[in-house]
């Protein structure tokens, strides 16, 4: 049924789009992409590492750009697979059901590890420390950036392991899309554009998705502690694994002015905890964003004034609670609304000469948590208070030297965090940047991240489950990286190793009554990274490779290096058989890991473009290959989680208006 709907979709798009005027097509930015040259390579502009656009020769860190148009066209379509291009990343599911970010062979559940930002603006979930992967409409993304490692002076908790930044899109062209695909799935999405004569301009993107799932193959589920049913359930399983999400988000911006405002939720199946196969679960996620900035030059400097405000939280309905023996759900009270994050700051840019600049800011963080409950969901009756209704404060200070000597380009910074609950730090930044010429660089980079527990890390009480400890401090993760990087011919390569050294790490330990949020032992990291990009001719070539060396191994005091691949690898290929007409394809290789077994992923995609009409078909995972990944949420040496479907198609069609 599924096949025959997606026959006729297809037929519909290819009859209106050749029915459609046809006219002379001017190079979009899907044809530009085989048109680039050295100097084009070389001046892509990246914003994640420092205040102003830079090129990839000089900006000061580990970054990664991938603009939407380019994923498009080798079938990465969604957020997640975009993220699984970037070297160093590992995206993969979780037991409770969330998408875990690791990068560089460190995560954690909930992702407290890595900073996700939409724009400039930080954007986590104060309780869990979750970021919204399916908050922003995939209509609204020009690009993902990230920093691999904590990176720049301006960012602060949540940044130990890297940065990713959303850029949205900033354009006159509207336009809506939808796709069909296995399992029921659907998903609408639009930009539309629109500039007052003098009152500035404004953008609104919006994204709703549903699908029905695919069904995944749970192994080695154990019984949860005080289990309360009187049958023990199997130790394998099937899972039904449908989600659904809606988000919106609007930009207004007049002259330095900025407005922002994005919405969404989200539900995905799971399991939570210890809970077996008989104790499935869903992560229903909730989060609203508001922005405000506004810029201003002062002489030689420039300033900028910023506020936002962030409502964020989970609810987990679960069947058979394992203690309580009824359905229930984990929820905050009064609907999440004590669950946000507020910021308020300026910084500014001071300019001496053409040679020297001094960045310096100052900003107030206040985050808040409701009281985290068990209610039945019978007679919505108070079972338990997992942690209470709690604030902290964040305070932080930055500064920044910015030196060009010759071909030398010198950065000296530092920044200073005050949290109330997990104690200070200062953390230093320090890079030099060789440029052999506007092409070629050699760096030498050394920052500090500083990350403070949250809420749930340092309050939970679950017995015989999980527990959380008041007394944790921040960690501290530095890193230290070397990377080479050249455009020559059309081409660009990076390669780069790094080290990096852990220091009171969050992570859970399990002890006799349980899992404890526990500042764990020191550790340290080393490996490195390869990236390639090519233009020749008609073919596009996109690929990397990443060597984690304490990857899959057994390692006292590291316990999530054995949940990491040691070797992983991507590569995107696209060739234009004429100017409508483009055909591409993914190959993603991700090494064993703990009793995942190595795995092995090939996409396909074609993609049609007339006019202002735009189709594709994709076909996922053209080697069938069982998708499944290790517990990383239980930090379970023989559990495995399902990560995704079998083969399958989808049907996509954009109109721009």
């Amino acid at each position: 049924m599924v096949s025959k709907c997606l026959l006729f979709f297809v037929l519909i798009i290819f009859t209106r789009t050749l029915t459609a005027e046809l006219v002379a097509l001017e190079l979009d930015e899907l044809e530009s992409i085989f048109n680039l040259d050295i100097t084009e390579l070389s001046q892509v502009e990246y914003t994640v590492a420092s205040t102003k656009p830079e090129s990839l020769t000089t900006t000061p860190a580990i970054v990664a750009l991938y603009t939407i148009s380019e994923m498009q066209l080798i079938g990465q379509h969604t957020l997640r697979d975009i993220l699984s291009m970037i070297p160093g990343f590992t995206i993969q599911d979780s037991s409770l059901g969330s998408t875990t970010v690791m990068i560089r062979g460190v995560t954690e559940t909930f992702n407290q590890k890595v900073l996700f930002l939409v724009d400039d603006v930080p954007y986590w979930m104060p309780s869990h420390g979750d970021i919204p992967l399916l908050g922003v409409p995939i209509s609204a993304i020009e690009s993902v950036e990230v920093i691999r490692g904590p990176g720049a002076v301006i960012y602060g908790t949540n940044a130990s392991t890297g940065v990713i930044k959303i850029v949205t899109k900033r354009q006159d062209r509207n336009e809506l899309s939808a796709v069909l695909g296995h399992h029921d799935r659907y998903n609408v999405n639009g930009y539309f554009h629109h500039r007052f004569e003098s009152k500035g301009e404004f953008d609104l993107a919006f994204e709703t998705q549903i699908d029905n799932g695919y069904h995944g193959s749970l192994f080695n589920y154990g019984i949860p502690p005080s289990f309360a049913m009187p049958v023990a359930p199997p130790t394998d399983g099937v899972i039904r694994k449908p989600f659904e999400s809606s988000s919106l988000l609007f930009n207004y911006r007049y002259h330095n002015f900025h407005l922002a405002l994005q919405n969404f939720s989200s539900t995905v199946n799971g399991h939570a905890g210890f809970s077996s196969t008989a104790n499935a679960s869903k992560l229903e996620e909730d989060g609203f964003l508001i922005r405000v900035d506004n810029s201003w030059n002062v002489g030689q400097s420039r300033w900028k004034v910023f506020a936002d405000y962030n409502q964020f939280y989970l609810t987990i309905p679960l069947r058979n609670h394992p203690t309580e023996g009824t359905d229930a759900k984990f929820k905050f009270d009064s609907d999440g609304a004590d669950n946000f994050r507020s910021r308020i700051g300026i910084n500014a840019d001071f300019a001496f000469g053409k040679k020297v600049t001094l960045f310096s800011g100052v900003e107030n963080e206040f985050r808040s948590t409701g009281n985290y409950e068990v209610i039945s969901i019978s007679d919505n009756s108070v079972l338990a208070t997992l942690f209470p209704k709690n604030t902290t404060k964040e305070l932080a200070v930055y500064t920044q030297l910015d030196w060009q000597l010759n071909n030398w380009r010198l950065l000296l910074g530092g920044r200073y965090t005050d949290n109330e609950k997990s104690g200070s730090e200062a953390t230093p930044r320090l890079s030099a940047v060789y440029a052999f010429n506007q092409n070629k660089s050699l760096k030498f980079l050394h920052s500090v991240g500083f990350n403070s527990p949250n809420f749930s890390q340092q309050l939970i009480q679950i017995p015989g489950a999980i527990t959380g400890h008041e007394d944790l401090v921040a960690e501290r993760i530095t890193s230290s990286d070397i990377a080479y990087s050249v455009t020559r011919d059309a081409s660009l390569y990076v390669a780069n190793i790094y080290y990096y050294y852990a220091e009171d790490f969050i992570t859970r330990v399990l002890e006799s009554d349980g899992n404890h949020f526990r500042n764990a032992s020191n550790f340290h990291r080393y490996g490195f990274e390869l990236e390639y990009k090519s233009v020749l001719d008609d073919w596009k070539f996109n690929s990397n490779f990443s060597y984690h060396h304490q990857g899959n191994r057994s390692i006292t005091g590291d316990d999530t290096a054995l949940f990491a691949p040691r070797v992983s690898a991507n590569i995107g290929l696209v060739y234009r058989l004429s100017s409508r007409h483009h055909v591409g394809g993914v190959f993603r290789y991700i090494g064993s890991r703990v009793t995942a077994p190595t795995l092995i992923q090939i996409d396909l995609n074609y993609h049609y473009k007339v006019g202002k009409h735009i189709c594709y078909i994709s076909l996922k995972n053209m080697t069938d290959e069982s998708i499944l990944h290790p517990d990383i949420q239980n930090y379970s040496i023989t559990r495995l989680v399902p990560g995704g479907d079998s083969r399958q198609i989808e049907a996509g069609f954009t109109y721009r208006l």
